[in-house]
């Protein structure tokens, strides 16, 4: 995302060609692109009516927010790099204006099926106690319906197929508005990246994901190693690597696929510190909650794992350190790690 935006602030340099200033400011204006503002915040306004409440508690919709800004910044920088590369800095308002949808259609679609599927995984532990079926459950074989964790991991199989091009019969889903939300995202992704060629890369990628994601369950009383404790965070990583490149179908990102990975990596386990204490409550298992539970236990497996605060520590540090101490990169870092410890008790 900072590679983006970095390409999008080459077209801010000032020019005293006054069309292309317009351009730059008018770009991100609500004035100027009322229409596309205001088809994404109505958007946002129909899944906080429509999604269940579990997803939204779970964070679903602020995950659907970041999805679309991000994925969103990564097509405009794509268009930016174009304009850069080719040196038409001249494409008229219309065309960018087109881009901009474009850019926001893709990243709220993406960020639904996202936001759905992360908190379906996220949740599947403390998930029983949920009404949910008036949602989810299929009615086929009512003598002997799906328990909720059996229902998820349906509805997790799904999604991979679709991801992948299955055919699948529509009539057997539940006639409910959530899930025509669902079904609707999919068919509008399938159109999008269609459009720009990016269509079989993406979603090649994100239902082998999916697929790993769904395999990699564990439970707290099991007993892992290092790689096994932080396969979850590294593919989920992958994923946003994954999400930003292929959707956003920028070249320069590829180039930049070390700093890609390993941001969202950084991510994924601020992520899991800051939330240690409500994932302990919902039973989620984390680098952070699986090694709490061995030191509360005193497992001597404990010794030979490492610590996951000192790793998010140390991915800090390496990151500091291979931005030659950049000024602007350790300010980022720091405030991140001061926020993550307030957060530690």
């Amino acid at each position: 995302m900072i590679l983006s935006i970095s390409k999008i602030a080459s077209l801010y340099v000032f020019d005293s060609d006054s069309s292309i200033t317009k351009l730059n400011i008018d770009l991100f204006s609500p004035e100027s692109n009322v229409d596309q503002w205001t088809w994404l915040l109505e958007q946002w306004r129909d899944v906080l009516r429509t999604m269940p409440m579990i997803f939204t508690q779970a964070g679903a919709f602020s995950r659907l927010v970041r999805t679309t800004i991000g994925i969103g910044l990564m097509h405009l920088g794509k268009c930016a790099e174009e304009m850069v590369t080719t040196g038409c800095l001249s494409m008229n308002a219309e065309l960018m204006n087109e881009h901009l949808f474009y850019a926001l259609q893709t990243g709220f679609y993406f960020g639904i099926a996202y936001a759905v599927v992360d908190c379906l995984q996220d949740e599947i532990h403390n998930i029983d106690s949920r009404p949910l079926h008036h949602f989810l459950a299929f009615d086929k074989d009512k003598s002997n319906p799906l328990t909720l964790t059996e229902t998820i991991d349906k509805w997790l199989h799904i999604m991979e197929q679709l991801l992948s091009g299955a055919d699948l019969d529509r009539s057997q889903l539940p006639k409910t508005p959530f899930i025509s939300m669902l079904i609707e995202s999919f068919d509008n992704l399938l159109i999008l990246t269609e459009s720009n060629d990016t269509m079989c890369g993406s979603f090649n990628e994100l239902a082998l994901l999916l697929r790993s994601q769904r395999i990699d369950k564990k439970e707290i009383d099991q007993y892992y190693d290092n790689e096994q404790l932080y396969l979850g965070s590294v593919l989920k990583s992958h994923f946003t690597y994954t999400c930003t490149t292929h959707l956003g179908n920028m070249s320069s990102a590829r180039e930049e696929s070390e700093r890609l990975w390993i941001m969202p990596f950084l991510g994924q386990l601020t992520h899991d510190c800051r939330d240690s204490n409500d994932d302990i409550k919902s039973k989620s298992v984390t680098p952070f909650t699986y090694y709490a539970s061995l030191v509360k236990r005193k497992e001597p497996i404990a010794n030979r794992l490492l610590n996951p605060f000192y790793t998010f520590l140390n991915v800090c540090s390496n990151i500091y350190l291979s931005s030659n101490r950049d000024s602007q990169t350790g300010a980022f870092l720091g405030r991140r790690i001061a926020r993550t410890l307030r957060c530690v008790d």
